[in-house]
């Protein structure tokens, strides 16, 4: 079993704990969230850095569940979602 399939059964075993986080997500992730400091390079401690943006995410967006902010990152990430669309989503839930 690979990391991508790893990570969906952490999710499928506590979504709400572990996010779903592929390609297309960690570069949404990348281009939306300013970590502070670099992603640590310790597979563990860099997934529990994408999941707690990834909440962060679900509550500036009013998503809620980390499903639907995977799919929103997802979408992001593969450039269905531009910029504009997520200034507007995030000026109406200020």
């Amino acid at each position: 079993m690979g990391e991508v399939g790893i990570i969906c059964l952490m999710h499928l075993w506590n979504p709400k704990n572990f996010a779903l986080v592929a390609k297309p997500v960690d570069s949404a992730l990348k281009a939306l969230v300013e970590f502070g400091r670099a992603i640590s390079l310790r597979k563990g401690e860099g997934f529990k850095d994408r999941t707690a943006a990834a909440i962060q995410i679900a509550n500036l967006t009013g998503l809620k569940t980390l499903g639907r902010v995977d799919h929103f990152l997802d979408a992001i990430g593969k450039g269905h979602i531009g910029l504009p669309q997520i200034r507007r989503l995030l000026r109406r839930r200020r």
